[in-house]
């Protein structure tokens, strides 16, 4: 079964050029984890004068594979945007399971 882990992030104009660098080599360490298996990232085509809006959908190869991200890896990869980057962005997550 295919599975997309979606990330909606709004990113503060200020910091834009420094997020996106930061966020390609995010996007590689996730990669790494077991299960990962790509990524594409999605601009929003309405434009804001606040902030930048992105999607993320990661293909992950099973439930049970997301599941040991969620359990050793999601809290610590969050926390280093948080670290970086405050509340100049948010993020919001989803899971899709595809039915056929």
């Amino acid at each position: 079964m295919s599975i997309i882990y979606e990330v909606n992030i709004q990113v503060s104009l200020d910091i834009l050029d420094d997020y996106l660098s930061w966020l390609d080599k995010h996007i590689s360490e996730i990669l790494d984890f077991d299960g990962f298996e790509s990524a594409k990232i999605y601009k929003e085509s309405i434009t804001s004068l606040d902030f930048f809006a992105l999607t993320i959908h990661y293909s992950v190869s099973s439930k049970t594979a997301l599941d040991s991200y969620f359990s050793n890896h999601a809290e610590i990869m969050r926390q280093k945007g948080i670290d970086r980057f405050g509340d100049k962005f948010s993020a919001t997550r989803r899971i899709l399971e595809q039915i056929n």
